[in-house]
């Protein structure tokens, strides 16, 4: 099944949305966190695409809705040393959909 089948584009919505994030430093094969961020818009369900504005090197990361407004962006280092990445504008593309 693809999305545009199952529901129509129609009803999507993409939402853009910024914040300043500072990324813990991360030794190899170590979890971190940027808990609890605001992020307009964004709520329990939507899928969000998390997009920095640097390379991040061997850091993998997603962001996940916590409440209304509220996001985590977790890290995993699957590097081969302590990576800490600058603290940056990052853009955010929150998807919703009518069927919420």
């Amino acid at each position: 099944m693809s999305l545009v089948n199952e529901t129509g584009l129609s009803d999507l919505s993409f939402i853009v949305r910024q914040a300043t994030i500072d990324p813990p430093s991360m030794a190899t094969t170590v979890d971190g966190i940027v808990a609890s961020f605001a992020l307009s818009d964004v709520a329990i369900g939507d899928a969000v695409l998390a997009i920095p504005p640097y390379d991040t090197v061997n850091i993998m990361y997603t962001c996940t809705p916590v409440s209304n407004g509220v996001a985590d962006l977790n890290f995993y280092n699957a590097g081969t040393g302590t990576t800490n990445l600058a603290s940056g504008t990052w853009t955010f593309i929150i998807l919703k959909t009518a069927a919420r």
